[in-house]
C-alpha cells in the first residue's frame, strides 16, 4: 500500500498547507464528515483524507461511515502495521487533545500487537493445501458425474456435487477479499481472480459490499448485506423506507416489499436458493459501470466470462432436454444457497440499528456494536469444514485478517476471557438454533409488517410506472 508517486505528491500538498503539530479537538475533527471534507483520528493522530477517499483499496464507504470520528480500532482490526508507518504520516495533519480511551481499548491494541508477535497472522499454507486438493477431486466428480455418466440421477448428483464446490470454494473467496491468506494484497488479488473462474461472482464487488458490512455491521443505512428489500427486511426501521448510502437511493417499503416482508420467514429458505444469479447480475452490473472504479477491470471480466464460458461447455454434455438442464442448474444452486443461509444467520438473527454506529462518543462503542449484532455458531472441530470460519463471526469481525483456522484459538483463548473481563455479551448457538433465531426475528418483523398501515406505505414508484407505462 505505498503510495504512487502522483498520490505521494497529492498528500505532500496537504502536508505542506498544514503543520502536523496542530493541536485539535474531536470536536473540531468531527465538523470534517464530508467526502470532500474526510478527517479521520487514529492513536491520537489527524489525518486528513479528503483526497485519498477515491484511492482507498476498500472504496469510499468505509471512510465516509467514520468520517471525522476516531476509529483506531476498527481500522486496526483491518490494516496490518505497514499501513500506519507507511501510508498515513503523509496525511497527518496534526495531533488530537482529547484522544478518547478506555481499558478495553488498551488491551485490545495489546492483543493485536501479541497477536503479530506470536504469528497468529501467519498462515499455515498446509490447511490451505489439504482444502485445495478436495476441490480439485469434487470437481473432477462433478466432471465425471456430467460428462461420463449418461443417467439422470448421475447427473444430479453432480449437479450437487458442483454446488458443494462452490460452497467450499466461497470461503476461499472470502479469505481472499481479505488478503487473510498470503496477506499480500497482489497475490491474493490473483488468487482471487482464479476463484472467480470457477466461482463467478465478482472479487471486486464482494469486497466493495462486505468492507462496509465490517464496518457498520447491521446499519439500515448503510450495511448493504441487510438491505434486501422488497424481499426481506429484518427490522421495522425499514418500514418508513430508508436511504441507502450504499445503493445511493432511497429504500421504500411500497405494497411489494410489504406482500413479500409479511411472508418473509416462510420464504427464507425458498428465495435463498436463487440467490446467487442475483450476485451475478450485481457483480456485472458493477464491472460495466466504469464510473465507480474496480482495480484491473478487464482482468475480472475476462475472468468472469471464463466462467460463464466453461459452464455453457459443461451444460452441453447433458441431454439436450429441458428438464434435465433445469432441474441441473436449480440443484447446484440449491445445495450452494447454503452458504447464503450461513451468512445471513449471523446478522439477521441480531439488532438493526439506523446511522453508522460511530455517532457516540464511548470508546467501546466498536466493540459493542460488533457484540450486538453478530451471531457466533457453536459447533464442534469436525464441523468447522462446513462453516468456513464464518462460525467464529465476532472474532472474524474483530480480526478479519486473521486466517480462519487460526479463529477457533482466539475464539477460546482471547475473545472469550476480554469479553467476560469487561462485561460485553458475546451471543453464540448450535446452528440449530441460530437458525431458529433468523426465524423468530424474521416473523416478528413480518408479523409488524402485517399490521403496518397502507396507508404509510410508499407506492410513489408504482405510480410513476403506471404513468409512464399508460
Amino acid at each position: 500500500l505505498l503510495l504512487s508517486p502522483t498520490l505521494f505528491r497529492m498528500a505532500q500538498s496537504i502536508s505542506h498547507c498544514q503543520s502536523r503539530r496542530t493541536r485539535y479537538t474531536l470536536a473540531e475533527v468531527s465538523k470534517h464528515d464530508k467526502l470532500n471534507d474526510t478527517w479521520i483520528c487514529l492513536q491520537g493522530k489527524v489525518y486528513d483524507i479528503s483526497r485519498w477517499i477515491d484511492h482507498h483499496p476498500g472504496g469510499r464507504l468505509p471512510l465516509r461511515a467514520v468520517a471525522g470520528k476516531e476509529c483506531s480500532n476498527v481500522f486496526l482490526s483491518f490494516h496490518p502495521p505497514k499501513v500506519i508507518k507507511n501510508l498515513l504520516p503523509t496525511f497527518q495533519i496534526g495531533v488530537l487533545i482529547d484522544p478518547p480511551s478506555s481499558p478495553l481499548v488498551d488491551d485490545f491494541a495489546k492483543m493485536q500487537k501479541q497477536f503479530i508477535s506470536d504469528g497468529m497472522y501467519d498462515t499455515d499454507y498446509s490447511f490451505y493445501y489439504k482444502k485445495c486438493v478436495l476441490q480439485v477431486l469434487l470437481f473432477a466428480f462433478m466432471v465425471y458425474c456430467t460428462v461420463f455418466c449418461k443417467s439422470f440421477s448421475a447427473h444430479m448428483i453432480g449437479a450437487a456435487a458442483l454446488g458443494l464446490f462452490w460452497h467450499q470454494l466461497s470461503f476461499f473467496g472470502h479469505d481472499l477479499g481479505h488478503d487473510a491468506l498470503t496477506h499480500n494484497r497482489n497475490t491474493d488479488w490473483f488468487l482471487g481472480m482464479i476463484v472467480n473462474v470457477f466461482y463467478g461472482v465478482s472479487l471486486s464487488w464482494w469486497q466493495r459490499t462486505h468492507n462496509i458490512h465490517h464496518v457498520v455491521t447491521n446499519s439500515v443505512d448503510y450495511d448493504p448485506d441487510i438491505q434486501h428489500l422488497p424481499f426481506f427486511a429484518i427490522s421495522d426501521k425499514f418500514f418508513n423506507g430508508v436511504y441507502s448510502y450504499y445503493h445511493l437511493k432511497k429504500l421504500v417499503f411500497d405494497t411489494v416489499s410489504q406482500c413479500f416482508v409479511a411472508h418473509q420467514h416462510n420464504m427464507y429458505y425458498f428465495i435463498l436458493c436463487f440467490a446467487r444469479p442475483f450476485l451475478y447480475v450485481q457483480s456485472w452490473i458493477l464491472l460495466l459501470n466504469f464510473e465507480i472504479p474496480v482495480r484491473r477491470r478487464p482482468a475480472e471480466i475476462f475472468t468472469m466470462l471464463c466462467y460463464l464460458a466453461w459452464n455453457y461447455y459443461l451444460i452441453t454434455f447433458l441431454p439436450h432436454s429441458f428438464v434435465t438442464i433445469f432441474c441441473y442448474i436449480i440443484v447446484s444452486h440449491s445445495v450452494c444457497s447454503m452458504v447464503h443461509v450461513q451468512i445471513t444467520l449471523s446478522h439477521f438473527a441480531m439488532p438493526a440499528y439506523a446511522g453508522t454506529g460511530y455517532e457516540t462518543e464511548d470508546p467501546d462503542g466498536w466493540f459493542k456494536m460488533q457484540a450486538e449484532t453478530t451471531l457466533d455458531v457453536d459447533c464442534p472441530r469436525w464441523l468447522d469444514w462446513f462453516h468456513g470460519g464464518l462460525q467464529f463471526q465476532l472474532e472474524h469481525h474483530l480480526f478479519p485478517r486473521m486466517p480462519r483456522h487460526r479463529l477457533r484459538l482466539v475464539r477460546d483463548k482471547y475473545v472469550i476471557p476480554l469479553m467476560k473481563k469487561y462485561g460485553l455479551k458475546r451471543h453464540s448457538l448450535p446452528f440449530l438454533d441460530c437458525l431458529r433465531s433468523v426465524y423468530d426475528r424474521m416473523k416478528t418483523a413480518a408479523m409488524r409488517a402485517r399490521k403496518f398501515p397502507n396507508s404509510t406505505v410508499d407506492n410513489s414508484y408504482l405510480l410513476q410506472l403506471l404513468m409512464c407505462n399508460g
